[in-house]
């Protein structure tokens, strides 16, 4: 079995923030939202992945943490990850 140890995924306002921040250059193609997430993972050479969201802010883990206990487990191949506050 092979696990792709290292996805990001977030909710979905955060990851189109964070898409956002990331790609002023243009270079990041496709969806930052989960639906595409995990369907570049069903597709790809991994059978896994580890979900790694993270707080880059004070004030948000707890909502990020729900956010992936909730939503990822919809995609078996998924294994939900959680943050912590940042500092």
């Amino acid at each position: 079995m092979r696990i792709d140890a290292h996805v990001h995924a977030f909710p979905d306002r955060l990851a189109l923030k964070v898409r956002e921040a990331l790609n002023r250059n243009g270079t990041l193609e496709g969806s930052p939202l989960l639906p595409a997430v995990a369907e570049g993972v069903r597709t790809s050479v991994f059978d896994r992945a580890w979900i790694l969201p993270y707080a880059h802010r004070a004030g948000i883990a707890e909502a990020v943490n729900e956010w992936s206990a909730a939503e990822v487990p919809a995609y078996p191949w998924l294994i939900p990850g959680a943050t912590f506050p940042p500092g």
